[in-house]
Order: C-alpha cells, then structure tokens, then sequence
C-alpha cells in the first residue's frame, strides 16, 4: 500500500499560557495545542465540513511502525484559521507530551481507518517541532 503523502505546511506559536502547532496539506490539517491548565488536544483538521458537530468515532495514533492507541474522538466545529472543524481528541498535557515522545519521526493520525488521515513528519530537525515540543515540556505537571 502506498503511503500518504507528508502534510508539509507547518505554523507553531508558542507562549507562555498556550503550546500549539498546526500541521498541513491543503484540505487537512493535524493540530496539537497544549495549555496551561493541563488540558491538551490533538485534532484531524479539516477546512470544510466532513461530519456533524457532536458525533464520536474512534481515533487511532501511530507513533511508530510497532507502536499504535486509539480513543474516542469528537468531531467539533469554532475553530479559528483555515481548519475550523474536525476530529478532536481530548487529552492531559502529560499524555501529549508521552505522545511526543514515543513519536520518532512520523505521528499518523487516523478516523475511520484509512478513509481520513494524516501524517506529519515530527523528527528533531524540524524546527517547529522542535519548539513545540520544548513548550509543551515547559508546561507538563
């Protein structure tokens, strides 16, 4: 099987009350946003409509060729930018940072099987992930 062409596009602010990072490849988008109060997401991205707001799948991580979770997701809408809707997965800042730590080089994203996807490359040479991981560091309990 063919593997999914990288999302490229890549935006991070970081600050001191919000780690966030937003990773494209024109329709779609992985976003992961880490704030102060502990709370962290991690969003398949889209920017326009795929689903109705309020209604949960199932969301699987791959983090490494050997190394896979999955959790419930929630397909929301409001988000500002290009990307203002998609699936959501709710976590702690603790858990995103693991998550970023058990990510190598490539983090995949995926609902519904393979039918919406996304993979970013996450490895250390890249700039923006870089700073975002030394934030979302910053913030950990």
């Amino acid at each position: 099987m063919a593997q999914p062409a990288l999302a490229q596009n890549r935006v991070v602010e970081v600050s001191d009350a919000t780690c966030r990072i937003e990773v494209g490849n024109g329709a779609k988008a992985l976003l992961m946003r880490a704030d102060t109060d502990g709370s962290a997401i991690i969003g398949l991205m889209f920017k326009a409509a795929v689903d109705t707001p309020g209604r949960e799948r199932e969301g699987y991580f791959y983090m490494r060729l050997d190394f896979s979770t999955g959790g419930p997701v929630t397909y929301r809408d409001g988000f500002a930018g290009d990307y203002a809707q998609g699936y959501i997965a709710d976590m702690s800042v603790d858990d995103l940072a693991w998550m970023l730590s058990e990510t190598p080089g490539r983090f995949s994203y995926a609902v519904g099987g393979t039918a919406q996807r996304i993979e970013a490359d996450t490895s250390e040479d890249i700039p923006e992930f870089k700073a975002f991981r030394t934030c979302v560091e910053g913030l950990k309990g």
